[in-house]
């Protein structure tokens, strides 16, 4: 685990969360779009299939095809929503538990100093978490 010097820290972890949000966004993004195709793909080779077997006239299936595009699209839009507000949540338990860690590390520091200033920290402690859930 790389602990940077003093007052480096904070500020840069706070952007190395967003790029991995951004990232991961992205890439959620990109999934969603394979998947997409890929499910049209299969809806239109579906479609051709039925339209032998019944003798539809193409312009039928045409139209269909477009109002099927415009579903998949509400779609992506939709899951794609849903990806950000996922990776939003992440984030945000990302960067809680990097405030916790930090201030385990500092009370871990300081632990041989004095007992009676420990017992308030955890007081203060308890007292952030109410705040936190509040």
């Amino acid at each position: 685990r790389g602990e940077g010097g003093k007052g480096k820290g904070k500020k840069k972890e706070g952007k190395e969360i967003e790029r991995k949000t951004r990232l991961m966004k992205e890439k959620q993004e990109r999934r969603l779009q394979r998947k997409a195709e890929k499910r049209q793909l299969r809806k239109a080779e579906r479609g051709s299939k039925r339209g032998r077997k019944k003798g539809e006239e193409k312009e039928e299936k045409n139209g269909k095809e477009e109002k099927n595009g415009k579903n998949v699209e509400k779609r992506v839009a939709k899951e794609r929503e849903r990806a950000e507000r996922k990776a939003a949540r992440q984030a945000k338990r990302e960067m809680k538990r990097v405030r916790l860690e930090s201030r385990r590390r500092r009370r871990q520091l300081r632990g041989g100093e004095g007992g009676e200033r420990r017992e308030d920290e955890e007081g203060e402690e308890e007292r952030e978490g109410e705040r936190a859930e509040g």
